[in-house]
């Protein structure tokens, strides 16, 4: 062995020592990262490849050191893919290593692998391989091949990318995790420069310098893990958190200008694009067109209803530095909870409506007609009530079964309304029977409008495929005493009007009978 290179062999086993130190406390650390297979796989790749450096640095023979050399390629070949691969998964961009990606990305290695292995045979990755003729060690020079050109570009062009990712990552971050990526970097960079000084025969006694700069890349890779908790606090676990958010999320600076956002603030605004870092939060609201809630400053949580009718939970929270002293920028969260409305309405429904035909239930009939009542006895206006039922409804029933019984109901009701004035209030009162409260109206006005119905009633029959059946009605109308009525005195008189009618035939209006104003169709 030489003395000439043996500081160099020293300074590369201190490299492979480390490199493997580094593997082994990457494998017994408890914490679970995604991207560790992939980390461990390029640390390991890196003790195959500076381990069979040194070992062909301390050849006795041209033959051992060509055998090292072809061993280093077992790990050289795929470090400096499996790097780009750390990075991307380090990025949070890991769903491009696709199968179909991880493929390409690793059939050069394996090509160079098999090529050195068997170059004896082909020269394709060395033209000539021979000891180098300035020294009396065992150092390998060569002439390259074409392989190796094309495996050399691809080392370059991976690592090339990696860095790209990294500097576009670096922009995307927080300022926390700069010093994270910076070494990352750092660990990239000098692997290339290395390389290329040696390319360029600008290396000792044209020895690869790699080996020798991975021991400054593993002592920054445990700096990384360290000293900012590399495996612990990477931003891709941050991104993954913020991106699989369900709300949409806004962040601004203190002079409330958007400096971060996640996928799902872009469902609720349509137009929010990079362009919008930096701009106002005001100008995001006139853009979308939104219903103003700046003033979300003072009151924290509001809601709000979008364009597209989805109502949002949006709540503001100022962002505070670490000894809680001063506000550094606040979180917008916009939740969606127009399920939650669209519930709640359907729960009022239930309660206010009839779930068949949609008009009031009787008990929101009478909270309603209640009102006006009060209101008719205090303002000395007219209040009128009609009452009408369904003629054989059982027959209905019986022949035609419960279905069709439920379409004629409908069927009445749609008619209903159409001959009911706007301030009508309409309710279902019991199986086939309905009540009407009109506001406003006396007994001939009333009387009137429930001869309208019971004629479109009789005229209008029910269709239901191929089978059509006349539906009639009874009806019974009373009008608002305001010196003896309440609700339930008024209510009874209509009932005793529609008994009439039914006694009478049917298919018939009935007024107030028992005050002697009794009417029938002519």
């Amino acid at each position: 062995m030489s003395s000439s290179i043996f500081p160099f062999i020293v300074i590369n086993a201190i490299s492979g020592v480390l490199t493997l130190i580094l593997f082994l406390y990457a494998i017994i650390k408890k914490e679970t990262f995604s991207f560790k297979p992939a980390f461990l796989s390029m640390i390991g790749m890196a003790v195959i490849y500076i381990f069979g450096h040194v070992f062909e640095l301390a050849g006795r023979s041209l033959e051992e050191a060509v055998f090292w050399v072809k061993f280093q390629y077992l790990g050289l070949a795929f470090v400096a893919p499996t790097s780009l691969i750390v990075v991307m998964h380090y990025a949070g961009l890991e769903k491009y290593l696709t199968r179909k990606h991880l493929f390409l990305i690793y059939t050069i290695p394996v090509i160079t692998l098999i090529l050195c292995w068997t170059n004896e045979f082909h020269r394709l990755f060395y033209h000539s391989v021979h000891l180098h003729p300035h020294t009396s060690a065992h150092l390998i020079d060569f002439e390259v091949g074409p392989w190796y050109i094309v495996h050399g570009c691809f080392t370059f062009g991976s690592l090339f990318v990696g860095i790209i990712v990294l500097l576009w990552y670096f922009r995307q971050t927080k300022s926390v995790y700069w010093r994270q990526i910076s070494i990352l970097l750092l660990a990239f960079v000098l692997p290339v420069l290395a390389s290329f000084l040696y390319l360029m025969g600008y290396s000792p006694y044209g020895m690869d310098p790699v080996p020798s700069v991975m021991c400054i890349t593993s002592l920054l890779y445990f700096s990384a893990i360290v000293s900012t908790r590399f495996f612990k606090l990477a931003p891709v676990a941050r991104n993954h958190i913020f991106e699989s958010m369900l709300d949409g999320v806004l962040v601004l600076n203190r002079s409330l200008q958007i400096i971060d956002y996640n996928g799902s603030a872009k469902l609720v605004f349509n137009h929010l694009n990079p362009t919008s870092m930096g701009k106002p939060i005001e100008e995001i609201w006139a853009v979308e067109q939104v219903q103003k809630i700046s003033d979300i400053n003072g009151k924290h949580e509001v809601e709000w209803v979008s364009e597209d009718q989805k109502h949002y939970h949006v709540k503001m929270t100022p962002l505070m530095k670490r000894d809680q002293t001063m506000v550094v920028g606040y979180t917008i969260v916009f939740r969606d909870i127009t399920n939650q409305k669209q519930i709640e309405e359907r729960l009022k429904e239930l309660a206010y409506m009839d779930g068949l035909t949609g008009i009031f239930n009787r008990t929101h009939f009478l909270e309603k007609s209640e009102e006006q009542l009060i209101q008719a006895i205090q303002s000395g206006e007219d209040l009128s009530l009609i009452i009408f039922d369904i003629d054989h409804f059982k027959k209905v029933n019986d022949t035609h079964g419960h279905m069709t019984g439920d379409l004629a109901i409908c069927h009445v009701v749609e008619l209903g309304k159409s001959g009911l004035p706007a301030n009508s209030i309409f309710g279902r009162f019991g199986g086939e029977e309905f009540i009407v409260c009109l506001p406003g109206m006396n007994m001939s006005e009333a009387g009137k409008i429930a001869e309208t119905i019971r004629l479109c009633f009789e005229t209008r029959p029910m269709v239901t495929g191929t089978f059509s059946h006349t539906i009639t009605a009874s009806f019974g109308v009373a009008q608002l005493n305001p010196s003896v009525d309440t609700l339930t005195t008024l209510i009874q008189r209509a009932d005793q009007a529609l008994y009439h009618s039914k006694e009478n035939g049917r298919n018939q209006v009935t007024t107030d009978w028992e005050q002697g104003r009794i009417s029938r169709p002519g």
